[in-house]
């Protein structure tokens, strides 16, 4: 679908053309991202600040929309639509539209574009970019774009400052457990694309993902990466690997009764005929996880040991915390069952007795009596994955002391890992004396979709006009909302991400935020090799 430029904004743009001062030559607006209260996967170290990404993104696709579907195009066809629109949805049936053929003339968007270095960790409450005209006839235009300017920009700065907490919260346990950084950017991987919008956002919003990472299942993030920001093509990877369907269909199909030994035969096949070597990663929880941890793969200890690759094992269901690193006992008891039921406090979710460990969900009936039901967990579900492969496959001690599983096996889980989640991992991991080497997650739905523009509060304001040769600073002060006060006049950014506001044209002129897009000119050419640099 192309999108008629003119009509690529919210319903009340179209009128406030109008409304603004007669004689107004000059419109100057920012976009700053004013709160992280709603930021939810933040570190336990977050300072504040946000990642700047995707800006160049952005004033790409401003000048090859404007170009390919305006000026490129026959004005009449653009005008009668925009001009049906209003009618029959406003109500308007006699609309101006000089200013669209005045537009049109011109032939570019009169609209200077400033924004901050691409890479950059900036403060909360510091512009990310600002907006003004270029040509006295066009004040109103540039707030006519705010709607566009926002839709395209908000998600891939929270996504990089997303996946920049990731990288903060791994990078903390790398220094204490692991000898090395080299793994480090293939320990995130980026899963998120089937979770956005639209397709047409796989290629904006993942690439923020390869900012502070390689692994990447979005094919289009990297060739995303390619078109804007001159990456090649080992900007990030994957590896085969497989998905339910694989491994349903080919146990349903097979000569085995038995699910567990069907799924055996299976792994097998793929170990030693489709992908003898090679990472290969594969999803074992279609049936019954822990049954393929206690038997298929000891079971298979010889092939995978002599394969000369990675056999990748995946959860993908139950607590992260738990399948990874096993249970936490709450409570141990040196009797039977029977006797140590009665002995159980509210709120027990695993327990210990001679008969072996239990786990226990405890409910309040109708008659307000407590409940408990108990399952009994297996042995190797107790150890929990991680301690599970080391048992079976073995390892090494790394220079700190910490345990490295052995080459030949490793472990991916993706399913809702979230920030905490994730440090919640890395801690056990580390209690057990494990290093953080030893763990991939995948980063999708919850990790990367449960955002919005309130996130980091981001929004488009007006500090500055001139009307009728007049400067006038403006700005928006709510007493009901303190956080929601914006800048006044103009605006520079000093190397240190200070924000002064009311500054002179020439401070305007200098500091942190530089022309990136001028009169539909793209000035910015920024790599994501750099950008990764400035975040590392």
């Amino acid at each position: 679908m192309n999108i008629n430029p003119l009509l690529d904004v919210d319903f009340y743009k179209v009128s406030h053309k109008h409304m603004y001062p007669r004689g107004m030559t000059k419109m100057y607006s920012n976009l700053t991202p004013r709160s992280a209260k709603h930021f939810r996967f933040k570190s336990a170290d977050f300072d504040n600040r946000v990642v700047v990404f995707g800006t160049q993104a952005l004033i790409n696709q401003l000048a090859n929309h404007w170009q390919t579907n305006f000026f490129n195009k026959p004005i009449e066809p653009l005008v009668a639509e925009y001009k049906s629109v209003l009618l029959n949805c406003l109500g308007v049936s006699d609309p101006d539209v000089q200013w669209c053929y005045d537009l049109h003339n011109l032939g570019y968007l009169p609209i200077l574009i400033k924004a901050l270095p691409e890479g950059s960790r900036s403060p909360i409450g510091v512009p990310v970019l600002t907006i003004a005209n270029t040509h006295d006839n066009f004040a109103w235009l540039v707030n006519y774009l705010e709607t566009y300017l926002s839709t395209n920009i908000w998600k891939p700065i929270t996504m990089a400052t997303n996946s920049y907490e990731y990288k903060r919260i791994l990078a903390k346990y790398n220094a204490l457990t692991a000898d090395t950084t080299d793994f480090m950017p293939w320990q995130v991987h980026d899963f998120a694309a089937r979770g956005l919008g639209s397709s047409h956002e796989w290629a904006i919003n993942c690439i923020a993902h390869l900012t502070s990472f390689s692994g990447t299942d979005t094919v289009q993030a990297i060739l995303g990466a390619q078109h804007y920001y001159g990456a090649d093509l080992t900007c990030g990877g994957s590896v085969p690997a497989t998905e339910h369907s694989v491994m349903t269909i080919n146990i349903s199909t097979s000569n085995h009764d038995d699910k567990l030994l069907a799924e055996q035969t299976y792994l097998h096949k793929l170990l030693t005929d489709l992908y003898p070597t090679g990472i290969l990663s594969v999803v074992c929880d279609s049936y019954d996880f822990w049954g393929v941890i206690e038997h298929n793969l000891p079971a298979l200890k010889d092939v995978i040991m002599y394969r000369d690759g990675k056999l990748v094992i995946r959860p993908d269901s139950g607590n992260p915390i738990d399948v990874i690193c096993g249970v936490s006992v709450n409570q141990s008891f040196n009797y039977d069952l029977e006797e140590a039921i009665p002995l159980l406090y509210m709120g027990t979710t695993y327990f210990e007795c001679n008969s072996g460990t239990y786990k226990v969900k405890t409910i309040v009936n109708d008659e307000d009596e407590y409940e408990s039901s108990y399952t009994k967990i297996t042995e190797v579900e107790a150890r929990g994955l991680l301690q599970s492969l080391w048992d079976i496959f073995g390892g090494t001690l790394n220079d700190k002391g910490y345990k490295v599983l052995d080459s030949h096996i490793g472990l991916i889980y993706g399913d809702a890992i979230t920030a905490d989640v994730y440090e919640s991992i890395l801690s056990r991991m580390e209690s057990m004396g494990f290093s953080s080497d030893n763990l991939v997650i995948g980063k999708g739905a919850v990790g990367d979709q449960l955002i919005t523009r309130d996130t980091f509060g981001f929004a488009i304001k007006a500090t500055h006009c001139v009307v009728n040769g007049q400067s006038i600073e403006v700005s928006k002060e709510p007493k009901t909302d303190a956080k929601k006060k914006s800048a006044k006049g103009l605006l520079h950014v000093t190397p240190d991400f200070q924000l002064i506001d009311q500054c002179t044209p020439e401070q305007e002129a200098t500091g942190l935020l530089e022309p990136i897009f001028h009169n539909s000119e793209v000035l910015s050419n920024t790599t994501l090799e750099e950008i990764r640099q400035k975040l590392n």
